[in-house]
């Protein structure tokens, strides 16, 4: 997307879109997902040829307006000072993520507040540090937009190393297995190696072509040239003057004041289930409109609240996404509450793991066959139907409609397909829990470890591919990229332990519901899995919950239907919106997504990528991403804000009905059975 000839070793970079025209496309028309005219085996990957017009831009708007399609090859790039600020932001972002990672209510930090921290820091440091030192230059003028970047591809590159983390957590916390400080770093480094290793194979494949644009990473880069270069976004021909620098620090402000309302003062707001609230003690209609029930009629006024940002994902995909959701929610019933992510007794009690144990850790047979097999909540048992359609789905759907780029490993390619067009990643876990079940079944810590190297180190190749994309649209080689990759994953492994360590150690009661902050929550879905799995068998041929295992079967043909109108059909235009993963990735997120979650996200993108991208243009092509990482921006910074200087402090709001009640939804019952029963004992 920039002029080869203008930088130095250009072909690395070279847009790989075989034909440029003045007409842009966009991730908002399905004709660009399903691969029509996007064959990679007639794209030039690395193509010298190419026109070397300073004008040369990329064909597709979200990135033309974003992204410089020039580059100065004289930029600096790696630096003192970039390694120095990258080191030092690192271990804070590593401490922090860790930190919120075990508390009952954890801090989203997100990539546009790491720019901001960054860019703070920045103006520091370049006013603080001098030129030289002992004829060495450290400090050689203005940062520059390549140093940002580097910055935050150091900071942001191993920060779900939380993940790994958990998996060591539940072995010492829950089995009372401890592998020592050693090997638990070993652990989490080769999870990281193995995930740069792959992200380097899939570079071809996932970030080289132009049609993987990745939206989230525009919004990063977006960002940085705001903070930088605000001139270049100067649009005479736009009606709307405000500069985005204006308008970013604009929206950071309105979003900080008002999130004091949902994130302290008025909890309520963050669902507020309007209809639950007219008659709170009805079980049936605390189920059905409650926020942690079914959701109806919910509404939320929490942007943190949200599936992601639904600024970055397209129309159609909103609209494939909340109707899998309306069909999922209605086909739930209501025996055990709806949307729970821990295991139940046939009563509704929480299931003790501890009596199907043996001292080695494996499954007491005897014990189980007295004690009684768990049952999951109607939502929970949808949603593995759901995702083991959706595996399927996705990968046939790769087969016909991007069979050539089905060339290695099966399952993090159609994910990464998923992720660079449409910002959304589907929940892979499926497979290979179901895998892990028939490969370790009883032995519940081996299957942790393998549930790690699969699942885990899938998220994590996201995270590196998507680095990668910024360094890509930033113009910064690989070359440098690479060894980032490794200091960061080294950075981050090693202060993470040690934060999880020293907080399991010095706070009283962590991960146990005796401890109302602290309550690990994020753990709850990973050991309720493992358990499923690797103890229970619930999703065995045999078990209760086997009749989920057709949506492999039905995931597999849905794909090839859609395909196949679009083929017979091709004349309606609407078939081409048909897209099945989409569609089933909906449920795959519930639970631990509260079902209110779903209508709030719609409406929003509803709103920024229909009404304003149709009928407000030349608005959405010069805010909507700045607006987006602003909202993002001024939550996070609300949040360090309430927690510096009133969590710490044990700082409360007084006690009023807006406060929502036990679940912050006010309504008490819709975590309840159907009889109104709500569970106990949990212990975990």
């Amino acid at each position: 997307t920039w002029n080869h000839k203008t930088m130095k070793n250009g072909a690395e970079y070279e847009n790989t879109d075989e034909n440029l025209s003045n007409t842009t496309d966009s991730i908002y028309k399905s004709s660009l997902f399903h691969g029509q005219n996007q064959n990679p085996e007639k794209v030039a990957l690395l193509n010298d040829s190419a026109s070397s017009s300073d004008t040369e831009q990329s064909p597709y708007e979200e990135v033309a307006v974003n992204i410089s399609n020039t580059d100065d090859p004289n930029t600096l790039c790696l630096t003192f000072r970039s390694m120095l600020i990258g080191i030092l932001l690192g271990c804070i972002m590593a401490f922090t993520s860790q930190f919120f990672a075990f508390r009952t209510s954890p801090l989203d930090l997100n990539i546009g507040i790491l720019v901001l921290i960054s860019y703070m820091i920045v103006e520091l440091m370049s006013k603080i540090l001098p030129n030289r030192i002992f004829n060495i230059t450290i400090n050689p003028g203005p940062f520059t937009m390549k140093e940002y970047a580097l910055i935050t591809i150091m900071a942001s590159s191993g920060l779900r190393t939380y993940e790994g983390i958990e998996t060591l957590t539940i072995q010492r916390f829950h089995f009372k297995y401890n592998l020592g400080h050693f090997n638990s770093v070993l652990f989490l480094l080769i999870v990281h190696a193995l995930a740069i290793s792959f992200s380097g194979i899939l570079k071809r494949y996932l970030i080289w072509p132009g049609f993987m644009i990745w939206p989230k990473t525009l919004m990063t880069c977006s960002l940085i040239r705001t903070l930088i270069h605000e001139n270049e976004f100067t649009e005479d021909h736009s009606r709307w003057k405000i500069t985005r620098l204006k308008f970013f620090w604009l929206i950071v402000l309105c979003q900080f004041l008002w999130y004091w309302l949902p994130g302290c003062i008025f909890p309520l707001l963050s669902f507020f289930s309007w209809i639950c609230i007219m008659s709170p003690k009805n079980a049936v209609l605390s189920q059905v409109t409650g926020a942690c029930g079914l959701g109806f009629g919910a509404i939320e006024f929490d942007w943190v609240a949200y599936l992601d940002t639904p600024i970055l994902v397209p129309f159609w995909a909103h609209i494939q996404i909340f109707v899998g959701f309306v069909i999922v929610i209605c086909i739930c019933n209501s025996y055990l509450d709806c949307n729970a992510s821990h295991l139940l007794l046939k009563y509704g009690n929480f299931y003790n793991t501890s009596k199907i144990l043996t001292k080695d850790y494996h499954r007491n047979e005897t014990a189980y066959e007295i004690y009684g097999p768990s049952l999951l909540s109607s939502g929970f048992a949808v949603s593995y139907a759901f995702s083991f359609a959706a595996i399927t789905a996705l990968t046939v759907h790769t087969i016909v409609y991007h069979v050539s780029l089905l060339l290695t490993i099966i399952f993090s390619i159609p994910n990464g397909i998923i992720s660079a067009i449409t910002s959304m990643g589907l929940v892979m876990s499926a497979p290979n829990d179901l895998n892990g079940s028939y490969l370790l079944s009883g032995n519940p810590i081996a299957f942790l470890a393998f549930r790690t190297f699969t699942f885990t180190c899938q998220g994590q190749i996201v995270i590196y591919l998507t680095n990668t994309k910024i360094a890509h649209y930033m113009k910064i080689p690989p070359r440098i990229v690479f060894p980032i990759f490794l200091l960061s994953s080294a950075i981050t492994s090693t202060i993470q332990y040690a934060t999880s360590i020293y907080l399991l150690q010095h706070i009283p009661n962590i991960c146990t519901s005796e401890n109302s902050i602290w309550r690990c929550l994020s753990m709850q879905y990973s050991l309720t899995t493992t358990i499923i799995f690797s103890l229970t068998g619930s999703f065995n041929m045999s078990s209760q919950y086997s009749t989920a295992l057709w949506g492999f079967l039905v995931g597999a043909i849905l794909p090839i239907l859609s395909w196949w109108l679009c083929k017979m059909y091709p004349n309606i235009k609407w078939f081409k919106f048909i897209h099945f993963p989409m569609f089933l990735m909906a449920p795959c997120m519930i639970p631990p997504a509260p079902a209110a979650e779903y209508p709030s996200w719609f409406l929003v993108g509803f709103f920024f990528n229909f009404v304003l991208y149709r009928y407000a243009h030349s608005w959405w092509e010069k805010y909507a991403c700045i607006f987006s990482i602003a909202m993002s921006c001024g939550v996070a910074l609300r949040g360090f804000t309430i927690f510096f200087t009133l969590q710490l402090n044990d700082v409360d709001f007084p006690e009023w009905w807006g406060l929502g009640g036990p679940n912050g939804g006010g309504c008490p019952l819709d975590l309840a059975n159907y009889s109104g029963f709500i569970a106990t004992n949990r212990y975990f």
